[in-house]
């Protein structure tokens, strides 16, 4: 079913600033019901909130811890009920007081438990969405920019971790959303790479003309979720933009049959 035929449901796990509070404002003025989830700065995530429609909640999650994912599945099961989409948009790793293994657990375990953790909760032709990075996504294909390797590494990890775990999404009738976006304008991790490869970030910027910025991704996150995937498919990547400057030339390096790729362009 096509989900811009009626009002939905998702739950956006990160979703307090960027790009996961753009697609939450997105769907909101859509008249969907959402959970979004945040980790730190609870007055930031309550001013946000209040800034939405009452059809909007709030939760504070560490995303890492056990305890903190059951509490959040208690949350959803009594305020927000069966879900048509999550959206997975926290990631981490260049954290200066957390341990070394620290981007692995949050880009690859913690995406695999809420996957599970909420897979059951997701009608069918519901939608995960898991957002990455042309830098993670192209990993192996291109040597990523040096301060953003340990995030890219993972987060590639955490993209091959939630595609095998297709088969037990395709029981319950959900599809998984790829959206690979190029270096995201006024993010922390465009800020970093500024900070630390100002010519390299230059020369890509002026070679494509524009970088994309949250409200950009968010669009696209929320034409994915509304939008019909090929009944034969139950994976789709989405790039934003397509690849080029650094990226040109560059393909799916997951691409099979069943994996529909598009292109998002400024």
């Amino acid at each position: 079913m096509n989900l811009a035929e009626r009002e939905g449901c998702a739950l956006i796990i990160g979703g307090s600033r960027g790009i996961g509070a753009a697609v939450a404002s997105n769907l909101d003025k859509l008249g969907w019901r959402v959970g979004f989830t945040f980790h730190k700065h609870a007055r930031r995530a309550e001013k946000f909130r209040k800034s939405l429609s009452k059809n909007c909640h709030v939760f504070q999650v560490d995303i890492c811890d056990l305890k903190s994912i059951d509490q959040l599945e208690q949350y959803v099961a009594t305020s927000l009920g069966q879900i048509d989409v999550l959206v997975l948009s926290a990631s981490g790793g260049l954290e200066w007081d957390k341990s070394s293994d620290y981007a692995f657990e949050i880009n690859v375990n913690a995406q695999k438990r809420l996957c599970e953790k909420f897979l059951p909760y997701l009608v069918q032709d519901g939608r995960i969405v898991f957002l990455t990075s042309h830098e993670a996504h192209f990993y192996n294909q291109i040597e990523p920019y040096e301060p953003y390797a340990p995030i890219a590494i993972t987060k590639k990890a955490g993209e091959m971790a939630l595609r095998q775990l297709l088969p037990k999404f395709a029981a319950y009738g959900v599809k998984l959303e790829i959206v690979s976006a190029d270096i995201v304008e006024g993010t922390a991790t465009a800020k970093l790479l500024e900070r630390n490869d100002p010519a390299h970030i230059a020369k890509h910027r002026a070679q494509i003309g524009q970088l994309p910025d949250p409200e950009d991704v968010a669009k696209h996150i929320v034409q994915t979720c509304l939008s019909d995937v090929d009944n034969n498919a139950n994976i789709r990547t989405t790039y934003v933009w397509s690849p080029r400057g650094r990226y040109a030339g560059l393909v799916n390096p997951c691409s099979s049959p069943d994996d529909v790729t598009t292109n998002a362009t400024n």
